[in-house]
């Protein structure tokens, strides 16, 4: 795997990193208290009297456990404590001569859980036994944060797909952008985590490795999710162990054991197993037919167990999935008629191929200490990349992404007051989107061959046509350290200490293109009877507008640092009382190195070579509060209300300086009326000065200006509400979170300032489809321009500014949970938000004021239920309902007035209609499974498996085009229709 750091990157940070490392170290001066994936059990144990009983011996065993049993006796006060736990089966025995020993088993542990497990010991025979089985608690005393836990058990028994996106939507308050998943229609996509409403910044953590890419709202790193043992999901209330306002994530990964375990399992659809959800509505906006399946299997196997019996364990795992469909509105060609976007275009298969690898070793050194490696990689392959109902199979790229994580951990147990955890890893992955290399994978026969293979779009229907305009080479990756302390300070606080460097880089080069780096952009296309939107392949049947010129090849390389700190105490101020107190500081830099960019041999005018040296771009430091509480209304753990507050930092992540970088992508844009009539661009044919009449707007470093004054964005969030179990094993939660943004930045002309749009042009709004004068249109607008004298490169400077509009969100929460018991499980959760947030955050001129303000609402269900029936069969279900998609209609108004008005310098897209006034119908998808086991004796088992996804066949519209003209309201992506599933797996 390719990572694309050199040692030279971090030399002058290892004096910091083991300064840090010798500060945890000296830190190590005091139960074990819970590591960041750990749990831990405590409770007091009395008499039947009530009396407080010192000295009882409480034995821990369990499967997870290396190196056997844990010991722990009563204190004074008559509480116990195990902690530094991985989440597990477990059995805890209570035992004093003199008094009847208690046994409680089958007690499911989850990671970040504190289960309070309060014993009555009776006078008795040492031999008398009292067994409880399975009665742990679903409220957490100590924790303030909302959480989900998704078990191994969860994983393998819920109808979803395989992605670690499917296990996300398991947690309340949580969705991803886009389509919902079908059984794996989704599958290798990079989705946004959205959580209450608001698309932040997760905190993915695999192993202790952060696998988030940079700023992003999700991961560019694939793992294979059927080799983790638990993941932990928090949406909301993170103390100060977490910097970013998203989700944050535990996952952790399996970890053999003293016995060997393992499986093997493959499953497959076939198109037969596909139903069809295209109706006389779906066909009417432009989706002809399904997306039927080709061909989709998967295979994965495990194998786990013992080097040295409860000193050295192994885990590995190989998975593999492949699915191929006739993906909707994906055109292999244009048909008979040689026209794109009519009846006769033939569907073309969309490919996407997934391989994972992991490997674990837990080593436990000595009683005290303990070793971890993990490695896991995912490879994803998609030679059909972009293919979709506006780019059809010649414009497709082929897409390899290599990526990864490794780690090298390490916990110590130097006494019993102190736990100390400290990683050291990395995470990251190079992405090669290559669109000559698709094509000749295809055969250059069928699209013409390279070059000559020009680049077109057209902006009324967004259709692209010729190769895809840019082929991304992205070696992105993060070298990262976290250590921290534990202190178990007296009966009252648990103290916590840590801190993390992230050493993170991030490349996103771009090869030349065969056909020309330039890409040619037309403004409506008319079919041979008239029939606006339909398209020829070299686009010359559509009216030329513009032409955009790139500077590739370019090889830029963007950094950032990280160092952070933070110091937390969980403190028991009474036996109700339960506060997390804590504060992080983080300073984050974002920085160039010298580099030097070429100049590009297509456009040396506008593109220059140049030399430059490295800059500090921005440097962001801050401490922000994190205040969590939990008190016990009743007094017996059953009902406890719980709220939290924190202010939460932005990550300003490796691309941030990429913007500012010599090297990195530009584009210039011209006017372009083909003069020569030739349907492509001729050299001369386009004036390229940067102040000439042609020129119309670049976007490069060269143009860019840093802002040393731009401000760190800051999130606050505050909630509230009351968890109560119900009955034995099953939990209500009903909570209100309000989370409000400032400070959000997005780009500003300071060379043409707001001010500067004081020429007001009218324009008369052409309605749905885009044509003035016909029944459709709708009021006057008011065009904001700015002066001729303000046009050309010399009045292009653009600059990052914050926004001074404060995004809220608020939401109201109720879910039900059941921990699996008698039977059955299950998690239910309907959440309802009202937003009130911009759409642009910094508008630059007055156009972008029209109806930019999203003041919609909306809500979400999910659910998930597990029975297990007599006879080794299991039914479970997966339910999921979303009020559908939100959109606005945009109009774009173009430099020349179809009815005669004055011209404007340059097109404006404007937003007429207020956000929601468009909103696709409701998504509901269930999904079902059943299970029949098969017992082989001797611990080990075989099932058959029968997945049915979206049982009810749900057509809705996922996303639409609400941009006026010749393609308004059409469907750009539905529900994948049902299907069914069919799995087999052994296990020993």
């Amino acid at each position: 795997m390719r990572t694309s750091f050199c040692a030279r990157g971090y030399v002058r940070s290892w004096r910091v990193v083991w300064a840090l490392f010798l500060v945890v170290g000296i830190a190590a001066a005091a139960a074990p208290a819970s590591a960041q994936n750990t749990a831990a059990f405590t409770g007091t144990v009395v008499d039947d009297t009530g009396g407080v009983l010192p000295g009882i011996t409480v034995t821990l065993s369990g499967e997870a456990l290396i190196g056997g049993p844990f010991v722990a006796v009563t204190g004074g006060d008559g509480i116990y404590r195990h902690g530094n736990l991985p989440g597990g089966l477990y059995e805890l025995l209570f035992e004093l001569p003199g008094f009847r020993t208690v046994v409680r088993d089958n007690l499911r542990l989850t990671v970040g859980f504190t289960a309070e497990i309060d014993v009555t010991m009776e006078v008795g025979a040492v031999e008398e036994t009292i067994t409880v089985s399975g009665e742990a608690p679903v409220v957490d005393i100590q924790q303030t944060a909302t959480s989900i836990a998704v078990t191994r058990e969860l994983i393998e028994a819920v109808p979803r797909g395989r992605g670690l996106m499917d296990a996300y939507i398991m947690t309340p308050g949580v969705i991803t952008a886009g389509a919902p998943a079908v059984g794996d229609s989704n599958m290798v996509s990079r989705r946004s985590i959205i959580n209450y409403g608001v698309r932040g910044q997760p905190k993915l953590m695999v192993e202790g490795i952060n696998i988030t890419t940079g700023p992003d709202a999700n991961s560019g790193v694939y793992v294979s999710n059927n080799a983790f043992e638990e993941l932990e999901i928090k949406a909301s209330g993170n103390d100060a162990e977490v910097m970013t306002p998203g989700i944050s994530m535990v996952a952790v990964i399996k970890s053999g054991g003293n016995q060997f375990h393992g499986s093997a399992m493959y499953g497959f659809q076939n198109p037969g197993f596909q139903a069809n959800n295209i109706d006389a509505t779906v066909q009417s906006k432009s989706l002809q037919k399904a997306a039927p399946l080709r061909k989709y299997y998967e295979w994965g196997l495990d194998i786990g167990g013992r080097i040295i019996p409860d000193k050295f364990w192994f885990y590995a795992a190989l998975d593999k999935q492949v699915r191929v469909d006739n993906r909707m509105g994906f055109r292999l060609n244009a048909g008979a008629d040689g026209y794109y976007r009519t009846a006769d275009d033939p569907y073309a298969d969309y490919e996407a191929y997934l391989d994972t690898l992991t490997y674990k070793l837990t080593g436990q050194v000595t009683q005290n200490n303990k070793l971890l490696f993990v490695y896991q990689t995912g490879d994803k392959i998609q030679p059909t990349e972009g293919g979709g109902p506006t780019v059809p199979m010649p414009t497709i790229r082929d897409y390899r992404d290599e990526t990864g994580l490794w780690k090298v951990g390490y916990q110590a147990t130097p006494n019993t007051n102190t736990f100390i955890e400290s990683n050291y890893g990395w995470a990251g992955y190079f992405a090669d989107h290559n669109a000559p290399r698709a094509n000749t994978i295809k055969g250059q026969e069928l699209y013409g061959g390279f070059p000559g293979h020009t680049t077109r779009r057209d902006f009324d229907t967004g259709f692209r046509t010729g190769e895809w305009e840019r082929s991304d080479q992205r070696p992105r990756g993060r070298l990262q350290w976290d250590s921290s302390v534990s202190i178990l300070a007296g009966a009252n606080h648990e103290m916590k200490v840590g801190g993390t460097i992230y050493w993170e880089k991030h490349s996103t080069g771009v090869l030349g293109q065969p056909s020309g780096n330039y890409q040619l952009r037309y403004d409506g296309c008319v079919g041979p009877t008239g029939t606006v939107g339909e398209i020829l392949p070299d686009m010359s049947n559509c009216t030329p507008d513009a032409i955009a010129i790139f500077n590739y090849p370019v090889a830029p390389s963007n950094y950032s640092r990280t160092h952070s700190m933070f110091i937390k105490d969980t403190w028991r101020a009474s036996d109700r009382l339960t506060l997390n107190l804590g504060v992080r500081w983080d300073k984050q830099r974002s920085y160039l190195r010298d580099q030097s960019f070429g100049g590009s041999a297509e456009w040396p005018t506008v593109f220059p070579a140049v030399d430059y040296p490295g800059q500090d771009i921005n440097i962001w430091t801050r401490a922000v509060p994190r205040i969590g509480m939990a008190y016990d209304l009743t007094g017996d753990g059953s009902t406890l209300v719980k709220g939290t507050f924190g202010l939460f930092n932005h990550t300003i992540g490796e691309s941030f300086a990429g913007a500012y970088n010599r090297s990195s992508r530009a584009e210039a844009r011209f006017n372009w009326t083909d003069s020569i009539k030739d349907n492509d661009y001729t050299a001369g044919e386009v004036d390229l000065d940067l102040n000439g009449p042609d020129f119309i707007t670049i976007t490069a470093a060269s143009n860019t200006k840093v802002n040393k004054n731009l401000e760190q964005p800051l999130q606050y969030e505050a909630t509230f509400g009351i968890e109560r179990e119900l009955l034995p094993a099953l939990g209500m939660r009903v909570m209100y979170v309000d989370k409000a943004r400032s400070g959000y930045f997005s780009n500003q002309n300071v060379a043409r300032p707001y001010a500067a749009y004081n020429v007001i042009v009218p324009r008369r709004d052409p309605g749905p489809d885009g044509k003035t004068g016909t029944g459709d249109d709708g009021q006057m607008f008011n065009i904001y321009d700015y002066p001729a004298s303000l046009k050309g490169g010399s009045h292009v400077s653009i600059m990052r500014v914050n926004s001074d509009v404060t995004d809220k969100y608020r939401t109201i929460e109720f879910t039900l949970t059941k921990r699996a018991s008698a039977r059955w499980s299950a998690i239910a959760s309907l959440w309802h938000t009202w937003e009130n947030a911009a759409i642009d955050r910094v508008p630059d001129n007055p156009n972008n004021e029209y109806n930019y303000m999203n003041t919609t609402t909306s809500w979400n269900a999910t659910g998930s239920f597990v029975y297990n029936l007599p006879a080794g069969v299991t039914a479970s279900l997966q339910w999921q309902s979303r009020s559908g998609v939100y959109g606005q209609r945009t109009v774009r108004f173009t430099k020349k007035d179809p009815l005669g008005g004055a011209s404007l310098n340059e097109n404006y897209t404007v937003r007429v209609t207020p956000f929601g006034s468009h909103r696709s119908g409701t998504m509901n998808i269930l999904s079902l499974r059943g299970t029949k086991a098969f017992d082989l004796g001797g611990g080990a088992r075989a099932a058959l498996n029968v997945d049915g996804f979206n049982i009810l066949n749900s057509n809705a519209a996922t996303r639409v085009q609400y941009a006026s003209g010749g393609a308004f309201g059409e469907y750009r992506n539905i529900l994948a229709p049902r299907i069914m599933r069919l799995s087999f797996d052994f296990r020993f």
